[in-house]
């Protein structure tokens, strides 16, 4: 008999999604996701201050099955088939619904839009690998299938369409890097020639479209990533391999790699992008690194 894992979710009628707690026992995996109601916590303190409070009122048991209003506590079950691997939830500034969408590690995408108190699985047919949502958009969310197809939502998980990846996504690195300003515009990085094991012609590649996945282009070969620093520039970490002559770099390019490319450091070995600016390292004579912070990235 498979071991079930239960997802409880408890919920108060008036407040907004406080904490998420894991606890893993055997090979059980028990989530508690609680609410507390700002008033509760505004109550808590009154009791501190005063040893008696006027206003204390104990809540409707009536009332209490809507979950309104009412300051007790709801609670509702959930079984999920297999382990919760990933959870994402979507953040929301001017819209009223809370939502989470859950990765099982039996490859299945769930999806509340009230808290978890009520589940739906997202595209049973399909198994899922990963979950990628817009940084700039919590609107977009993509889930990664199996059968190189990407299923993908721009309403906040409400309604799912679905386009076809450009090739095998690559294990252990991420699949997708989004735009700043154009939803319909995205960096997909695959593979080309590895469908025999071991080929020596198998490479990593970077796809990019702007059509929201149908149509694709592939703009560089042998990187370990492409994305892109604005609206305009694209920068590519070039791996360190036979083909670049192992020398891994920063490239940079605002017409897709077609005509111009810039290589802005070379020996790379890392980049990011905090807080507006992209930090580079790289690797200098003696085993010494050296970081690269040149501002809000600009190759003009």
């Amino acid at each position: 008999m498979d071991p079930k894992y239960l997802f409880v979710v408890l919920l108060v009628a008036v407040g907004c999604l406080a904490n998420l707690a894991a606890n893993e026992s055997g090979s059980d995996l028990d989530l508690v996701w609680e609410q507390k109601s700002p008033d509760l916590h505004d109550f808590a303190k009154k009791q501190l201050d005063d040893e008696e409070n006027p206003d204390e009122r104990e809540g409707s048991p009536e009332k209490s099955k809507d979950g309104k209003d009412d300051g007790r506590v709801k609670t509702s079950v959930f079984t999920f088939q297999g382990k919760v691997k990933k959870y994402v939830y979507l953040e929301n500034s001017n819209v009223p619904d809370e939502t989470v969408l859950v990765l099982t590690n039996r490859n299945q995408v769930y999806v509340s839009h009230d808290q978890g108190l009520v589940w739906e699985q997202v595209a049973p047919d399909d198994e899922f690998l990963d979950i990628y949502l817009d940084p700039y958009d919590s609107s977009n969310v993509y889930l990664l299938a199996v059968n190189d197809k990407i299923v993908y939502s721009h309403d906040r998980a409400d309604n799912w369409k679905s386009f076809r990846t450009p090739s095998k996504a690559v294990p252990g690195i991420s699949a997708l890097y989004f735009h700043p300003e154009n939803k319909k515009r995205l960096i997909f990085m695959g593979q080309d020639g590895c469908n025999v094991p071991f080929s020596k012609a198998c490479r990593t590649a970077a796809y990019h479209t702007v059509s929201a996945g149908k149509r694709w282009l592939k703009i560089q070969d042998n990187v370990d990533k492409c994305q892109f620093s604005d609206k305009d520039w694209i920068l590519c970490e070039k791996s360190s391999n036979e083909a670049t002559g192992f020398r891994p770099s920063l490239v940079a390019s605002r017409d897709l790699f077609k005509d111009q490319t810039r290589t802005l450091l070379e020996n790379l070995v890392d980049l990011a992008h905090v807080q507006g600016y992209w930090v580079a390292t790289t690797q200098m004579p003696h085993d010494e690194l050296k970081a690269h912070r040149p501002g809000p990235f600009s190759c003009t």
